[in-house]
C-alpha cells in the first residue's frame, strides 16, 4: 500500500466522515435550538435570528461539501479545509481579544493565544497527515 493510500484510509476517509456527520448534527441542531440561543450565536455582525440561521445553512453546507470532497479526495475541498480552519482560529482569537464572549474565564489575550496554538498545532497536523492523499501522489 503506498504512502497516498495509507494516508486517505486512515486520515483523510474519517475526516470526511466527521465532517458529513457534522453536517448531519447541524441540520438537527436547526430544528431544535430555540430563537434566544440563536441570539448567542458567535456573528456579532448579525443581529436578527433569520440571518444567523443563513449563516448556519451556509456553514452546513460547507461541512458537507469538505466531507463529501475529502471522500472523493476532491483538492478544492481539502484547501476549503485547511481555509475553514485557519479562519475560525483567528475567528475566536479576535473574539478573544475584544472581548466578544460574555462568561471568558481567561484574560483576552491569553484566549486569542491558546486558541492560535492550539488550532496551530491541529490545523499544522491535519495538513501533514492529509498531504500524501493530495500533494504527494508518488512513494
Amino acid at each position: 500500500m503506498s504512502k497516498a493510500e495509507k494516508a486517505y484510509k486512515y486520515s483523510v476517509k474519517p475526516l470526511g466522515y466527521f465532517f458529513i456527520l457534522g453536517g448531519i448534527m447541524m441540520v438537527q441542531i436547526f430544528f431544535v435550538f430555540p430563537n434566544e440561543m440563536w441570539m448567542e450565536f458567535p456573528a456579532p455582525f448579525l443581529h436578527s435570528v433569520f440571518s444567523k440561521k443563513i449563516l448556519m445553512v451556509f456553514v452546513d453546507l460547507l461541512f458537507l461539501f469538505i466531507g463529501i470532497g475529502l471522500l472523493k479526495r476532491f483538492k478544492p475541498a481539502w484547501y476549503a479545509l485547511l481555509a475553514y480552519i485557519s479562519i475560525g482560529s483567528f475567528w475566536l482569537a479576535l473574539g478573544g481579544l475584544f472581548g466578544y464572549f460574555p462568561n471568558q474565564q481567561l484574560p483576552g489575550y491569553m484566549l486569542a493565544m491558546l486558541v492560535l496554538v492550539i488550532n496551530g498545532g491541529i490545523g499544522t497536523g491535519i495538513y501533514f497527515i492529509t498531504k500524501p492523499t493530495f500533494i504527494d501522489t508518488e512513494d
